[in-house]
């Protein structure tokens, strides 16, 4: 998988292999920053998932809801991330903790040669 081409496939399976493997994430914020992303809506999630984890908060799909939403009364920031409905099929049958650093790697030297 360490050849994979950089597109927005790719950093979808990364984000919900993260949501789905939150225990990864030390493993892929050595190796990926939030500019590899190509997709504003990604970039946007990767970010709020270095922060959560950076406050000590498990960075899955749950604390994601809670960070764009704590109170259920007002309106949800979630469209920022693509909305709930592609936030929550993030973590789909693709998204597996096996590809989550193979696929990090690649797309953070897509952007280096990019830059």
């Amino acid at each position: 998988m360490s050849g994979i081409p950089h597109s927005w496939e790719s950093e979808r399976v990364l984000l919900g292999g993260l949501l789905s493997s939150p225990e990864l994430h030390a493993d892929v914020r050595e190796v990926m920053r939030p500019e590899a992303f190509t997709q504003p809506n990604h970039r946007a999630l990767y970010q709020l998932l270095l922060r959560l984890a950076g406050q000590g908060v498990v960075p899955d799909l749950p604390a994601v809801m809670d960070a764009t939403c704590p109170d259920p009364t007002q309106a949800s920031d979630l469209e920022a991330f693509g909305g709930p409905t592609y936030l929550c099929a993030l973590p789909g049958p693709s998204a597996s903790g096996d590809h989550v650093v193979p696929t990090a790697r690649p797309l953070q030297d897509h952007a280096n040669r990019s830059d």
